[in-house]
């Protein structure tokens, strides 16, 4: 799903395996810089050395009850009991959960569209959202078109609009850069909480967003 109606071909001269892993690696910064935002955690990043491009990141929401939110939203659509049997009090947090959620999910593919584009980059930028992200946003979409009175029916497109916005601010985009080059230069492309927290300490991110 290209998003912004975009289509660009980027040609590089860089390895193949190489590009892929910068690719994975300022995607994965993406998420972790947007739930560092949202006042979440990252326990782990890891990019996979058997699979150039790909990655994951371990978050921490705090508390367990936050975590049922998000799946339940990302799960409202096939069985909305999970939902239905939160208490009350957890369910009025559901719309600042899910926009905190989405722009987690985006961070990734702004970055990296930010990456290949180019931080100067005007007009409609690159971003194309796939596999386990583009489910969890549409998902979350559909939950908030169901459960939330005027919902916009262009949520994702304004969010996305919304994040890349942030990212090309110059704190942002310097934190991803930092996080990027600290996951690449790291033993076997691993960063625990303590290694990732560093960085985005180095990068003056975590003062930015705490002041």
């Amino acid at each position: 799903m290209k998003l912004l109606n975009w289509v660009k071909k980027i040609i590089s001269r860089k390895p193949m395996n190489e590009e892929l892993f910068e690719k994975g690696a300022f995607h994965e910064s993406g998420h972790i810089i947007m739930a560092y935002l949202s006042g979440y955690k990252a326990d782990e990043v890891v990019l996979l050395e058997n699979d150039p491009g790909s990655g994951y990141t371990r978050f921490d929401y705090g508390d367990r009850r936050i975590t049922l939110l998000i799946a339940s939203m990302e799960n409202y659509i096939t069985d909305q009991s999970f939902y239905n049997d939160l208490p009350q009090n957890l369910k009025t947090a559901s719309s600042q959960v899910a926009f905190k959620s989405s722009g987690v999910l985006m961070g990734g593919p702004v970055s990296e569209a930010l990456h290949l584009a180019g931080i100067e980059f005007e007009g409609n930028l690159p971003v194309e959202m796939s596999g386990p992200d583009l489910i969890s946003v549409t998902n979350i979409d559909r939950f908030l078109s169901r459960t939330t009175n005027n919902h916009s029916p262009n949520y994702i497109t304004e969010t996305l609009i919304s994040v890349v916005n942030m990212f090309k601010q110059e704190q942002f985009w310097t934190a991803v850069q930092h996080l990027s080059k600290t996951i690449l230069d790291s033993p076997n492309m691993t960063l625990n909480r303590v290694e990732i927290e560093n960085s985005l300490q180095e990068s003056g991110y975590l003062d930015f967003i705490n002041q």
